[in-house]
C-alpha cells in the first residue's frame, strides 16, 4: 500500500510539474476550470480567479515558510488587501455610491501595495545574506526615473489637467500607478543577480512576479485614465487584472519558489548581463517617451526629459565606476590566485619562473636552489595527508620568514621548494642560503602524533652561467638536488657531469613504470652454501626485468634508475611478495630455505618498510626467520640514527638482517656491532683476489676472525673457482655464494641446482 501511495505521489508530480504538493495541484485544477468557467460566459469565475490568487499564495506561503513570518506570507497579505480592495470598490460601483474623499477600497489598496513592497524587500534583502546592498539600489533608481517618467505621461498626464485641485481623492488615486512602479523597480532589483545553480527555474518565479506587476500597473494605469474620460474596452482590463492574479498565485506554488530566498551568487552581484540590459533598456525609454501623445508643452517635455535622463546616466556611470572596480578587484584576486600555492600560501612554480625570468631579463645573476624533503612519502604514508600538509606549511613558513625579503621561495608541488636569489656575486650567498634553511630543520616539527625530524637534498644552478631559460635553470637544479640525494647533508652544484638521463634513459624509465603491473620484473635465485658441509642454506633473490622488446636489461641498467625515481617503494614491496610467495611454495615441497632480498638506501630510510614487511610475511604465511634483509654499508650509514631505529624494529620483528658488500664503505665492525645484523657479506672485491694477493686473505682473514668473536656469521661474495673456496674453508668463513657454485637460476631451476652442489665432496680445512 506504502508502495502504491509513494507511486501516486511520483505520478503526480509528473503530471503537474508546476506545484508542488496535493494543495498546489489541486489549485491549478481550479485555476483551469474558473477559466473553462469564463469562457462559458458565467461573470463570476472572476471573483474566483481573484481568490484563486489569494489561496495560491497562502498555500505556497505555508509550504515554504510554515508558522514563521516570511516575505511569502507579506506578498499573500498584499494580494489580500488588493482583492478585499477590488471587492469594496466594485460593490461602491454596483450600489452608486458617489466618493467624495478616500475609501476603504483606497486605504486597502494602500496598504497592499506597502505589504507588497516590503515583501519584496524582503526577498532582496534575504538573498543578500540580510543586506541591502547598494547597486541593486542605484539599479533600481535608474529603472524608478525613466519608467515612471514614461508612466507619468502615458498614464497620469493625460488625465491629469481634468482632476480637481489638490489634495482631491482623483488626484491621489492617480499616485496608484506610479507606486506600481516602485513596485516594478523593486522586482528588477530582485532580479539583479540570479543564482548559477539552476537559475532558469530562479528565473522563472522572478518572471511570474514581475509578468503579473506589469500586467497590475497596465491595469491600473488603463483604470484611472478611464476614470477621466479616456475611452477603452473594460474586458481586457479586467483580464489583466485576473492574469495577474493566476501568475502571483502560479509563482508562490512552482516547486522552486524556494530559491527566490537563497543568498546570490556573490561573485554575480556587481552585475548580470540580464540586470544591465534591464537598465539600458529603461535608460533608452526616456528619450522615446518624448513621443508620447499628451505631453506638456515641447520646451517642458525637453527640459524635464533631460534632466531625468542626466540623472539616470550620473546614476549609471557611478553604478559603472562601481563594477569596473569590482572587476579590476576580481582580476587581482584571480592573479593572486594563479600564482599562488593553495596549500603553504606561497608562489607557485608559474609565479617563481615569472621571478626567474625577470631576473636574467634585468641581466642580473640568479642562483636557483631545489629542495626536497627526504622521504617525505613515508610521513603521508605513517601519519596521514593531513599531517604531511601541516608539515608543509610549517616548513614554509620557517623558510619564508628565515629568508630575506629580495629572496623569492616557492613551492613547486608535492615536498619540493625553489628559492631564487637574485643581485649575487657567485655561489657563495646560494650555500650560505642553503645552510640556513638546512638548519632550520634542526627544531622537530610537532604533529598529532608527537615529533618528527626533518632532512632536505639541496641542488642549485646559476644563471645565466647555466642557461638563459627559467625552466632550463630550474631543472638543471632539480638534477643538482638529485645527486645530493646520494651525498646527504651536502648542498649540490649544478655541473654537466649530473646530466645522466639521456632520452634513451627517461624512455626506459617510462616504461619501467609499466613492468610491475605487465609482470615484466621477476626474480632469480643465487644460492648461498655453507662451506664445512657444502649444504645450501638460503638463496638471495636479485631482481630481472625481461623487456618485451629489447630482451633482458642488464640491472647495472635499470636498478640505479629505480633508485632515483620514486618507485623504490613499490618496488620493494613487488620483491618483498614474489620472494616470499616462492618461499612459501618451498617450504610445501620440504626445501626449508631462507630467502635474502636487498635494500636499497631509500628503502631503509622509509618509514612504512616495517609495515610492507609486516604484510608480505603475513600474506605469504612465512616466518619471519625464513626472511634476511641485506643492506649495503653506505645504506645503513646515509642516516645513522634513523638506520638503527628501522633496523631494531626489523629485528625485533624476527628478520634476519645482513650487511652487503662489506669493505666498499667507510664504517668500521666495532660500529657494525651497534647494529642488530646476524651476518656480513664481504665484497667479491677482495675475495676475487684471494688466492693471489697476500694482502686481500690478511684481510679477509682478520674480518672473519673479529666478526666471529662479534657474533656474526660471514658470507663470502663472488665465489669464481674451487682454490678460492677451498681458502675460505680454511679461514672458517661460514659460508659462500658465487657462480663457482652456481649463476642466479629461476625459482623452477634451482631444485636441480641444489642437488647438483650437495652432491659435490666437502672441502678440506687443509
Amino acid at each position: 500500500m506504502q508502495g502504491f501511495v509513494r507511486w501516486m505521489q511520483e505520478r503526480r508530480t509528473a503530471w503537474f510539474p508546476l506545484a508542488s504538493g496535493m494543495l498546489g495541484q489541486l489549485w491549478w485544477i481550479l485555476v483551469v476550470f474558473a477559466i473553462a468557467v469564463g469562457s462559458l460566459g458565467f461573470p463570476w469565475y472572476g471573483r474566483l480567479l481573484m481568490w484563486c490568487g489569494t489561496a495560491g499564495l497562502v498555500i505556497g506561503a505555508a509550504q515554504v515558510h510554515g508558522r514563521r513570518w516570511g516575505p511569502w506570507w507579506g506578498l499573500a497579505l498584499a494580494h489580500a488587501l488588493f482583492v478585499a480592495g477590488a471587492f469594496m470598490q466594485a460593490h461602491n460601483d454596483e450600489i452608486g455610491t458617489s466618493a467624495t474623499g478616500l475609501t476603504a477600497a483606497d486605504m486597502c489598496y494602500t496598504l497592499a501595495t506597502g505589504m507588497f513592497a516590503w515583501a519584496l524587500l524582503g526577498f532582496i534583502r534575504d538573498r543578500n545574506a540580510g543586506a541591502i546592498p547598494w547597486r541593486g539600489a542605484l539599479d533600481g533608481a535608474v529603472i524608478l526615473l525613466c519608467a515612471g517618467l514614461v508612466g507619468w505621461w502615458v498614464f497620469v498626464q493625460p488625465t491629469l489637467d481634468q482632476a480637481p485641485a489638490m489634495p482631491s481623492p482623483e488626484r491621489l488615486r492617480m499616485l496608484y500607478p506610479a507606486a506600481d512602479l516602485v513596485l516594478l523597480a523593486l522586482a528588477a532589483w530582485l532580479a539583479s543577480a540570479p543564482e548559477t545553480r539552476s537559475p532558469s527555474l530562479t528565473l522563472l518565479v522572478l518572471g511570474l512576479l514581475v509578468l503579473g506587476l506589469v500586467f497590475w500597473t497596465a491595469g491600473d494605469g488603463l483604470y484611472h485614465a478611464m476614470s477621466f474620460g479616456v475611452e477603452a474596452p473594460e474586458q481586457p482590463l479586467l483580464l489583466m487584472w485576473l492574469f495577474t492574479y493566476v501568475c502571483w498565485g502560479a509563482a508562490a506554488l512552482h516547486p522552486s519558489r524556494h530559491r527566490l530566498l537563497a543568498i546570490r551568487d556573490a561573485a554575480r552581484v556587481h552585475g548580470t548581463a540580464g540586470r544591465l540590459s534591464l537598465v539600458a533598456l529603461a535608460l533608452l525609454a526616456t528619450p522615446v517617451s518624448l513621443m508620447a501623445p499628451a505631453r506638456p508643452d515641447a520646451v517642458t517635455a525637453t527640459l524635464a526629459a533631460m534632466l531625468i535622463t542626466s540623472v539616470a546616466a550620473l546614476l549609471l556611470w557611478w553604478r559603472m565606476r562601481g563594477l569596473r572596480g569590482s572587476i579590476e578587484r576580481q582580476r587581482d584576486a584571480l592573479a593572486l590566485v594563479a600564482d599562488t600555492d593553495p596549500l603553504t600560501g606561497l608562489p607557485n612554480q608559474r609565479r617563481i619562473a615569472d621571478v626567474i625570468a625577470q631576473a636574467l631579463d634585468a641581466r642580473l645573476q640568479v642562483g636557483v636552489l631545489v629542495i626536497d624533503v627526504d622521504r617525505f612519502g613515508a610521513v603521508n604514508e605513517a601519519y596521514g595527508h593531513h599531517a604531511g600538509d601541516a608539515v608543509l606549511c610549517e616548513l614554509a613558513t620557517r623558510w619564508r620568514e628565515l629568508l630575506p625579503a629580495r629572496d623569492a621561495i616557492a613551492h613547486l608541488g608535492a615536498d619540493a621548494f625553489c628559492v631564487v636569489m637574485s643581485s649575487i656575486a657567485d655561489e657563495a650567498p646560494v650555500l650560505a642560503g642553503a645552510r640556513r634553511l638546512q638548519d632550520a630543520l634542526r627544531e622537530p616539527f610537532w604533529i598529532e602524533s608527537g615529533s618528527l625530524r626533518l632532512s632536505a637534498s639541496m641542488g642549485f644552478s646559476m644563471g645565466p652561467q647555466d642557461g638563459h631559460d627559467p625552466w632550463e635553470l630550474v631543472q638543471q637544479a632539480t638534477l643538482a638536488m638529485q645527486g645530493a640525494r646520494e651525498q646527504p647533508g651536502k648542498v649540490v652544484r649544478f655541473t654537466a657531469a649530473l646530466r645522466r638521463d639521456d632520452p634513451r634513459t627517461l624512455l626506459l624509465l617510462g616504461e619501467l613504470r609499466d613492468a610491475i603491473p605487465r609482470g615484466q620484473l621477476h626474480l632469480q635465485y643465487q644460492p648461498k652454501v655453507r662451506l664445512r658441509d657444502m649444504r645450501v642454506i638460503g638463496v638471495e633473490a636479485l631482481l630481472r626485468w625481461q623487456h618485451p622488446v629489447d630482451g633482458r636489461v642488464a640491472p647495472g641498467a635499470f636498478i640505479p634508475l629505480i633508485e632515483r625515481s620514486d618507485l623504490m617503494s613499490e618496488v620493494t614491496r613487488h620483491v618483498l611478495e614474489i620472494a616470499l610467495d616462492q618461499c612459501a611454495a618451498w617450504q610445501r615441497t620440504g626445501l626449508g630455505l631462507t630467502v635474502a632480498v636487498n635494500l636499497s638506501m631509500c628503502s631503509l630510510l622509509d618509514a612504512g618498510l616495517l609495515a610492507d614487511v609486516g604484510r608480505a610475511l603475513a600474506r605469504a604465511r612465512v616466518s619471519p626467520r625464513k626472511l634476511a634483509l641485506e643492506i649495503t654499508e653506505s645504506a645503513a650509514m646515509s642516516d645513522p640514527r634513523t638506520s638503527l631505529d628501522t633496523l631494531r624494529a626489523l629485528s625485533a620483528s624476527g628478520v634476519h638482517l645482513a650487511i652487503d658488500d662489506y669493505g666498499t664503505g667507510h664504517s668500521s665492525l666495532a660500529y657494525l656491532q651497534e647494529m642488530p645484523v646476524e651476518e656480513l657479506k664481504l665484497d667479491k672485491s677482495f675475495i676475487g683476489k684471494l688466492v693471489r694477493h697476500d694482502a686481500s686473505a690478511a684481510i679477509v682473514g682478520s674480518t672473519i676472525r673479529l666478526a666471529r668473536k662479534l657474533g656474526m656469521q660471514v658470507v663470502a661474495e663472488g665465489v669464481e673457482d674451487a682454490d678460492t673456496a677451498a681458502a675460505l674453508r680454511r679461514m672458517n668463513c661460514f659460508a659462500a655464494q658465487g657462480y663457482w657454485f652456481s649463476p642466479p637460476v629461476g625459482a623452477g631451476a634451482l631444485p636441480d641446482v641444489i642437488a647438483e652442489i650437495e652432491r659435490r665432496p666437502a672441502l678440506q680445512l687443509s
